[in-house]
């Protein structure tokens, strides 16, 4: 895939994995806008790893995550999807990167609809903090689907480095609280006052409220989830703090 993208035999493929050990990078422009292109060693369970030349590149890879906008994982569409491709999905998150999807081989592949439908349905239940992560299938032997792959790898570039205006924030808080108030803190409401995003990449947003602490990780979920769905932020993680205080623009 990498080859395909960028129109050169940079890097030596092959059918087995395993075959590259090194991140290669390329500075490269698709449609007139720059990309830098990191190509790295696949990733296997840490008690797998016994090669130190692997160990080497795992820890290579995991640098590029850590350094990068947005990953793309590639899935081999002919095969289940593995545990630990889910498990590097996972750390794209965690790493607070915005995630695309690529079924690559699709080629191969007969019951398309069916197994899109089993692809998509396995990351999502696998993932469910990320929405409906963008799964796009193609072909890199023959060039098929990589249009379509980079629109996807652009739009939630994009959507990962949004910045949402404190009204619209506060009017979709207003309605998200109605739909589904916090529940009762030994009796006592909780209330939540205001938010506001305070940082992009990913977009990181501080709730306050008058008992932050009794706020619950389900009722915390809901809000991320609802937040997600209301301004389309699929594919990227979003942080909600939480901490105690009044809305600063209310009237006293």
């Amino acid at each position: 895939l990498f080859n395909t993208l960028i129109g050169e035999n940079r890097v030596i493929t092959g059918p087995e994995p395993g075959v590259t050990h090194d991140s290669v990078h390329v500075d490269w422009k698709y449609d007139k806008r720059r990309v830098r292109l990191v190509d790295t060693a696949g990733l296997r369970r840490r008690p797998r790893v016994i090669d130190p030349i692997e160990k080497l590149s795992s820890e290579d890879s995991l640098q590029a995550i850590r350094f990068s906008n947005l990953g793309i994982l590639i899935l081999d569409a002919t095969k289940p999807v593995a545990r630990q491709d889910l498990t590097i999905a996972e750390h794209i998150a965690s790493e607070g990167r915005a995630l695309v999807i690529c079924a690559n081989k699709w080629d191969k592949v007969s019951r398309k609809k069916a197994i899109q439908a089993a692809l998509v349905q396995q990351v999502e239940r696998a993932l469910p903090q990320l929405g409906a992560i963008p799964l796009v299938t193609c072909s890199a032997l023959h060039g098929r689907g990589t249009e379509v792959l980079m629109e996807a790898v652009f739009s939630a570039y994009e959507q990962w480095g949004r910045h949402l205006s404190t009204a619209a924030l506060n009017r979709w808080l207003e309605a998200a609280v109605a739909r589904h108030p916090p529940p009762l803190d030994n009796g006592r409401m909780v209330k939540l006052r205001y938010i506001a995003q305070f940082a992009t990449r990913p977009p990181r947003f501080t709730l306050f409220a008058n008992r932050p602490k009794a706020i619950s990780d389900p009722y915390l979920r809901y809000l991320v989830n609802e937040l997600r769905t209301s301004f389309d932020l699929q594919g990227v993680p979003i942080r909600l703090l939480t901490r105690a205080g009044k809305n600063p623009y209310a009237k006293n």
